[in-house]
């Protein structure tokens, strides 16, 4: 999959290069039978379900996966009998870091749509209208009458 810098310079999946979530789903599903992956299953749920609640608002919530998407893992996994053999911790590591990116590229295709539907819109609405203007306005703090920060305005559309 390629990727493309939007305007903030991150980078974005290219809509070409998005696989469709089914193809994403089906190599889940021989990763989640692969032997001892019961185990990487584990150090996902310990890693993206428990945590120290004084520390949940220092969270990437989008880092972790969901209980849906842990859910989805553990039905494609009990499609066959489970194999309890110890992984090396390098199988682990491996396994949890596909685990990981498929997840990074599902969640990609699924947004895909709705960002390909928005940046539409955006386009017509420029194309219609012209881009918004942006004047600087200084305020004053009203305990001692100070100019403070430039504050950015935007001025409506003219209709």
């Amino acid at each position: 999959m390629t990727a493309e810098p939007d305007a903030l310079g991150n980078d974005v999946p290219s809509p070409l290069s998005i696989r469709s979530k089914q193809e994403i789903i089906a190599e889940l599903e021989p990763l989640s039978h692969q032997p001892g992956f019961i185990y990487a299953f584990a150090t996902v749920l310990r890693r993206d379900l428990y945590f120290d609640p004084r520390k949940a608002a220092e969270i990437n919530w989008r880092e972790r996966l969901s209980c849906q998407e842990l859910s989805l893992l553990a039905g494609l996994m009990l499609k066959v009998k489970l194999t309890i053999e110890f992984p090396t911790e390098e199988d682990c590591a491996s396994q949890i870091e596909k685990i990981d990116a498929l997840f990074r590229e599902l969640h990609d295709a699924y947004n895909a749509p709705t960002f390909e539907a928005l940046k539409r819109t955006a386009m017509a609405s420029l194309a219609e209208k012209g881009p918004p203007v942006i004047s600087d306005a200084v305020e004053l703090d009203a305990s001692d009458g100070n100019a403070r920060y430039p504050t950015r305005q935007l001025r409506p559309y003219e209709h």
